[in-house]
């Protein structure tokens, strides 16, 4: 995946851009570099890309929104996208639970903080059941068919914070 380097010399310019570039699926960070915004993005390769229309094929054949299908069939759903994209792995909140119990937690292959810079501290799975795909460094469910880096912008995710039921 190729990384583009752009450098703005408004913050409002380089908000529009951020927009387009994220309506596109891609990816970007922003610093100040000599007090002009820079910009530095990239879009999905053509597997990534795969993944995303079979996640928009299934919410289609599902007839449901893809916000209801996070409230009870994300696990179905995971493994009916799964079918259509079998690079992608299947997981769960359970999987890094078990894996944080039986691994001290920083070293765990899937612990929560290292994949995740918004997980709050002390973080625990708790009662949180939900199923989402894991591809190429990033995650997927439903409600994120492009895929992030960060565990936490699943939005499943983000509501069970928002509720407490990460302790």
């Amino acid at each position: 995946m190729k990384t583009y380097k752009k450098l703005h010399e408004s913050k409002k310019v380089a908000n529009i851009h951020i927009a387009k570039i994220k309506e596109r699926g891609g990816n970007v960070k922003q610093s100040v570099q000599n007090g002009k915004i820079l910009l530095e993005y990239s879009f999905p390769d053509e597997e990534q890309i795969e993944l995303t229309n079979a996640i928009f094929k299934t919410i289609k054949e599902t007839d449901m929104t893809a916000s209801e299908i996070n409230e009870g069939s994300c696990e179905i759903f995971a493994h009916d996208v799964k079918k259509k994209f079998p690079k992608a792995i299947y997981l769960t909140c359970e999987d890094f639970k078990e894996l944080a119990e039986e691994n001290n937690v920083s070293t765990a292959k899937y612990s929560v903080y290292k994949y995740s810079k918004k997980a709050p501290k002390n973080f625990k799975f708790g009662e949180i059941g939900h199923a989402f795909l894991f591809y190429n460094g990033k995650f997927y469910d439903s409600e994120l068919p492009y895929g992030s880096t960060d565990l936490f912008d699943i939005p499943t995710l983000q509501a069970a914070i928002e509720l407490g039921e990460h302790k």
